[in-house]
C-alpha cells in the first residue's frame, strides 16, 4: 500500500477571509494557503472547529494540481490544554526585593564630614589628655621634691651639716628649680586645659551637627520607607487584582472552551501527467492543467514541489447580529437623527482575526426556510342551543390552534445544549444566566417596551420644547466609521469598514452602520380619556433613506433629554413609523362622568338616526352627537369652545378645529388641531333602544362574569 502523507492544521492558525453574520447564525470562510503536497495520496486534517458549527454546511474548495477525493467530518474531544493556549505571564519584575529595600539609611556627606572631624578631634583629645597627665606628673613631682627639700632642710643641724652656708645655697637653688618646673607645669597644664575645652566645644558642635543630620536622614529614611511600604501595598493590591482578572479571564474563556471539536479530514490525490481532455472531471475539487513542454526530470521535480490552497467554509450558530438604534428628536425643528448600530455577538469557540465582516439581513433567513403554508380547512357551523355561548362561532378550532402555535416563540439557542458544548466541570456556568437573560430580554423586550412609554411623565412637553432657544454650535465630535450598504433582491448587506477581529465574548460589540437624518417629523397627541385622561405624545417619521430599518430596540432622546427605550418597528424605505414619546404634561385632558337619561320605549319615525351597529333587531344604538356621523363615512365638525378656567372667551373661534369620524365597530375618533393656550370640549351622546323590560349588558369573549346592566 502506498504511503499516505498527512498534514495537520489547527483552525486558530488559519487565516479568516470573511465572516458573514445573519440574524441567527454566521458564515465563516477560512483559507489554508500553500499546502505542500507529495506525490500520491495526501491527507489534510483541520481540527478545532467550534462545536456550534453545522457539519452539513462544511465545504472545502481549492486550487492546485490535485484532486479532492474525499471529505470526512468527525466530532472529537478537545485535546488542547488551557495552559498551553493561554500561558501564565510570570512577571517577576513586579515583585519587590525586600532584602535590598530593608537596608540601613545612608549617611549624608555633611554627617560623614562631621564624623571624620570628630574622630580627628577625639584623637587630639587623647593626645591632650596624655600631655595633661604628663604635666600633672611634673607638678606632683615638683610638690614631692619641695616636700623633700623641706624635710631635708629641717633635718639639718650643726652636727650633720658643718657647712650651713653651702646647704642653704643648695636648698635655695633646688627650691628655685622645683618652683620653676612647677610654674612651667602649671602654665602647660592651663594651656592643655584650654585646648581641652576648645576640643570639647568643637566635639559638642560636631555632635550636634551629626545629631541633626542623623535626624534628617532618619526622617528621609522614614519617608522613603513609608513610600516603599505604600508601594509594596499597592503592588500587593495590583498582584491581587491581576490574580482576580486572571481568574475572571479564565472563567470567561472557559465559557467558550469546547468539550468537543469538529475535525475535517480532506484526502487529495496529486495529479500526474494526464492530458486535460482525458482527465475525468471532479466535482469535489479543481485542478490546474500541467504543462506538457517539460521534460520528465522537470516534471518529477515539479511533482515533488506541488502545493495547493484550500478554502474552508461553514455555518455556525451562536454568532449573529442584531440591530440597535438611538433616535434623537428635536421639536424645535421637527427633525430627528437616527443612529443605526449593529450589535455583533460571537459566542463560539473560535476567534476570527483580521477579516472582512459583512452583516446580512436576509428576510428568508429571518422567517425560516422550513415554514409550511397553512392549509385552509372548511369551517362548518350550526345553530347551537340557547344554553351554549355564541362565541364559539367567532373562531374555528383550527384558527385557535394555529394562532397558539404561531404564538409560541422558538428557542434559538437552548441553554441545555450550551452546557453540553462548552465549559469545564469545575467552572460554574455563569454564562448561562447571561445567555438566558440576553435571550429572554430580546424576546420579551418588545412587549415590555410597548408599555414603557406610559411611564415617561418626566419627558419635556411638546409646547415647552418649542420655546427653547437654540444653543450655540458645539465643537466637532468624533466621527464613526460607517458601513457600506448593498441590497440585492430579498437580502441587504452591510460591510463594515476595515479588518475586524471577532473574539468570543459573553457580551455583544457595537459597530456603527449608518447615521440617518429625518426632517418634517409630525408630532401629535393621542388621548384615550376613557381609560386614562392624559395626552400621549407621538412622532411620525418618514423613512426617506434607502435603508430598511429592522425591528429592534431604540433609545429615545427628546430635545437632548434621554426618555427611555422602546421597540422600533420594521420600516421599509418610503414608509412611515410611529414612536411613542410618553405623556405630555402640558396637555390637560379631563374625562367627564357619563350621564344617563332614560326615555320611553319606541323610536320617532321621522327622525334621521345614525345607526352604526346592529346585532339584534330589538337592540339599537344611535349616535346623536356629533351629528351626521355615518359608519365609514366622512368626518363631521365637532368640538365646543371651552370658556371656563380662562382658556377662551365665549364666541372665540380661534381655538382650532376638530373633526369626528365614525369607524367600524362603533369607534369614534376626533382629529383635533388645538392652538396653543386654547381648549376644546368633545361631546358624545348616544341612545340605546331596547324593548321594555329588557336591559343591556356587556359582551365578554372569555370568562363571563355575572350579568350586570350597563346603566346600573
Amino acid at each position: 500500500m502506498a504511503d499516505v502523507h498527512s498534514c495537520k492544521y489547527h483552525v486558530r492558525d488559519l487565516a479568516t477571509r470573511s465572516v458573514t453574520l445573519f440574524p441567527t447564525q454566521a458564515q465563516v470562510i477560512r483559507d489554508v494557503k500553500n499546502v505542500q503536497l507529495k506525490p500520491g495520496t495526501n491527507q489534510i486534517t483541520i481540527v478545532g472547529l467550534s462545536p456550534t458549527v453545522d457539519e452539513d454546511t462544511i465545504k472545502v474548495e481549492g486550487t492546485g494540481s490535485a484532486i479532492i477525493t474525499d471529505i470526512s467530518i468527525k466530532l472529537l474531544p478537545n485535546r488542547d490544554i488551557y495552559e498551553d493556549i493561554f500561558p501564565d505571564d510570570d512577571d517577576d519584575s513586579d515583585k519587590d526585593d525586600t532584602d535590598s529595600e530593608d537596608e540601613k539609611p545612608a549617611a549624608s556627606a555633611r554627617y560623614k564630614d562631621a564624623e571624620a572631624k570628630l574622630q580627628t578631634l577625639q584623637k587630639q583629645q587623647e593626645t591632650v589628655l596624655a600631655d595633661e597627665q604628663i604635666v600633672r606628673d611634673l607638678q606632683d613631682s615638683a610638690a614631692i621634691r619641695l616636700q623633700f627639700l623641706d624635710s631635708w632642710g629641717k633635718s639639718l643641724n650643726c652636727h650633720h651639716c658643718p657647712d650651713i652656708d653651702q646647704a642653704l645655697q643648695t636648698y635655695k637653688q633646688e627650691r628655685a628649680n622645683v618652683a620653676l618646673e612647677s610654674r612651667d607645669a602649671s602654665a602647660r597644664r592651663r594651656e592643655i586645659q584650654a585646648l581641652h575645652e576648645h576640643l570639647r566645644l568643637e566635639q559638642s558642635r560636631l555632635q550636634d551637627i551629626m545629631n541633626k543630620e542623623r535626624a534628617k536622614t532618619f526622617k528621609e529614611y522614614s519617608r522613603q520607607r513609608k513610600a516603599r511600604d505604600q508601594k509594596k501595598l499597592k503592588q500587593i493590591q495590583l498582584n491581587h487584582e491581576k490574580e482576580v482578572e486572571k481568574e475572571r479571564q479564565r472563567a470567561e474563556r472557559m465559557l467558550f472552551w469546547p468539550k468537543n471539536c469538529y475535525a475535517v479530514l480532506v484526502t487529495l490525490e496529486v495529479v500526474g501527467v494526464t492530458p486535460a481532455s482525458s482527465r475525468r472531471g471532479s466535482l469535489a475539487g479543481d485542478t490546474v492543467p500541467v504543462a506538457h513542454s517539460k521534460t520528465s526530470g522537470e516534471l518529477e521535480g515539479a511533482m515533488q514541489e506541488t502545493n495547493c490552497s484550500l478554502s474552508l467554509s461553514y455555518l455556525t450558530s451562536w454568532a449573529y447580529w442584531t440591530p440597535s438604534y438611538d433616535l434623537a428628536f428635536s421639536t424645535a425643528s421637527n427633525s430627528g437623527t437616527l443612529f443605526f448600530d449593529a450589535q455583533v455577538t460571537n459566542q463560539t469557540s473560535e476567534t476570527w482575526e483580521n477579516c472582512k465582516v459583512v452583516l446580512s439581513t436576509s428576510r428568508i433567513a429571518v422567517s425560516g426556510v422550513g415554514s409550511d403554508i397553512p392549509e385552509l380547512k372548511p369551517w362548518s357551523i350550526r345553530l347551537a342551543p340557547k344554553t351554549k355561548k355564541w362565541d364559539d362561532a367567532l373562531e374555528s378550532r383550527e384558527e385557535i390552534k394555529f394562532r397558539q402555535t404561531i404564538g409560541q416563540k422558538p428557542i434559538a439557542h437552548a441553554k441545555s445544549d450550551r452546557n453540553k458544548l462548552f465549559g469545564e466541570k469545575r467552572v460554574s456556568t455563569a454564562y448561562e444566566g447571561v445567555c438566558e437573560e440576553t435571550n429572554n430580554e430580546e424576546e420579551d423586550k418588545e412587549e415590555e417596551e410597548e408599555e414603557k412609554y406610559e411611564c415617561y411623565n418626566g419627558a419635556m412637553s411638546y409646547d415647552a420644547a418649542r420655546e427653547l432657544e437654540e444653543e450655540p454650535r458645539p465643537p466637532p465630535t468624533l466621527e464613526f466609521q460607517q458601513a457600506s450598504f448593498d441590497e440585492a433582491g430579498l437580502t441587504a448587506t452591510y460591510e463594515l469598514p476595515g479588518q475586524k477581529t471577532l473574539a468570543p465574548a459573553p457580551t455583544a460589540s457595537k459597530s456603527r452602520i449608518a447615521t440617518l437624518a429625518f426632517a418634517n417629523i409630525v408630532f401629535s397627541h393621542t388621548v384615550v380619556a376613557k381609560y386614562k385622561p392624559v395626552a400621549f405624545l407621538q412622532a411620525k417619521v418618514l423613512n426617506t433613506s434607502k435603508l430598511t430599518l429592522l425591528k429592534g430596540p431604540v433609545g429615545l432622546s427628546l430635545d437632548g433629554s434621554f426618555i427611555g427605550r422602546v421597540s422600533l418597528p420594521r420600516c421599509e424605505p418610503g414608509h412611515s413609523f410611529i414612536v411613542g414619546l410618553g405623556v405630555d404634561p402640558a396637555v390637560t385632558a379631563v374625562y367627564a362622568k357619563p350621564e344617563v337619561k332614560r326615555g320611553a320605549s319606541g323610536l320617532l319615525a321621522r327622525e334621521n338616526i345614525s345607526v352604526y351597529r346592529r346585532q339584534d333587531e330589538r337592540l339599537r344604538v344611535d349616535v346623536t352627537l356629533p351629528r351626521g356621523l355615518v359608519p365609514g363615512g366622512k368626518g363631521v365638525p365637532a368640538g365646543e369652545i371651552v370658556v371656563r378656567d380662562g382658556l377662551s372667551e365665549k364666541g372665540d373661534r380661534t381655538w382650532g378645529r376638530a373633526v369626528a369620524v365614525l369607524r367600524q365597530k362603533g369607534e369614534i375618533v376626533w382629529d383635533v388641531t388645538l392652538n396653543p393656550g386654547k381648549g376644546v370640549e368633545l361631546l358624545l351622546e348616544y341612545e340605546v333602544a331596547c324593548p321594555s323590560g329588557e336591559h343591556v349588558e356587556q359582551e365578554w369573549s372569555g370568562h363571563r362574569p355575572t350579568n350586570r346592566s350597563l346603566f346600573d
